[in-house]
């Protein structure tokens, strides 16, 4: 799939606001990995809610 393609696909996903989606889980994680490299011990479940 093309770059250009995944793009669409996430800004659509990021739109549609629906949890569990691609863009969702892209979020959750990004949003874990950043706390844990800071240090947090918060868990991935923590990080969802």
């Amino acid at each position: 799939m093309e770059i250009s393609k995944i793009k669409k696909v996430l800004i659509e996903q990021r739109n549609i606001g629906l949890s569990g989606n691609l863009y969702h889980k892209t979020q959750l994680d990004f949003a874990y990995n950043t706390n844990h490299i800071e240090g947090s011990t918060i868990t991935p479940d923590e990080t969802a809610r």
